[in-house]
């Protein structure tokens, strides 16, 4: 049997980007944190609508609906769910988002056997680490003073960001530091006006 990663590392070395399709996302509460965890984002404190997992459902050939789960790549980039879109899918092609798809390749929290409020933290975790390896490099969160756009923990006393939370995020991007791997899914999506929204990413 020939190894799925080997199949899509064939259909996409023979396309710049793999066909488009539809698709439908929706956010995942069991991996992930809804309304209840802040940041500093660019120097604003700054409640998260969500963070974590998102449910992906690619619609192949005949309507059969293949199931994904993947994180958001960009911080600051809007994207409407539940929601149908289209994308095109490709390698993760610069430093940073092979950075990002060693994590996804070695620690996706879902496949840790984490579980309940663990799995749910560990979510949010592994999108902050994301956030910030893509935005800031992967220079932590200890900085409430850097450069408009950058991600960093929370100073306001009234709404701090989760600790636990906070310490995965640190532990995921210690785990990466250094490391790459040009197997993480980029998900490009686009709306029905054909808008850019939101990119996603997941494991091969």
């Amino acid at each position: 049997m020939i190894p799925k990663k080997l199949i899509l590392l064939a259909l996409l070395a023979g396309c710049p980007a793999f066909a488009t399709s539809a698709i439908y996302v929706d956010i995942d509460p069991s991996v992930g944190l809804k309304n209840s965890l802040w940041i500093n984002d660019g120097g604003t404190n700054t409640q998260l609508y969500f963070a974590g997992g998102i449910d992906l459902t690619i619609y192949g050939p005949g309507g059969v609906a293949f199931p994904r789960l993947v994180y958001c790549v960009e911080l600051e980039t809007e994207i409407t769910v539940p929601g149908y879109y289209t994308t095109t899918m490709d390698f993760s092609d610069t430093p940073s988002l092979q950075r990002v798809g060693y994590l996804m390749e070695n620690y996706w929290p879902s496949s840790s056997g984490y579980t309940d409020v663990a799995l749910q933290q560990h979510g949010a975790a592994f999108q902050l680490a994301i956030w910030d390896i893509l935005t800031d490099g992967g220079n932590g969160f200890g900085s409430a003073t850097e450069t408009d756009g950058s991600v960093s923990q929370s100073t306001d006393p009234a709404h701090l960001t989760d600790s636990d939370v906070l310490a995965d995020a640190v532990e995921y991007e210690t785990l990466s530091a250094g490391y790459t791997s040009p197997y993480g899914i980029v998900y490009h999506i686009t709306d029905s006006n054909h808008k850019t929204v939101q990119t996603l990413m997941g494991p091969t």
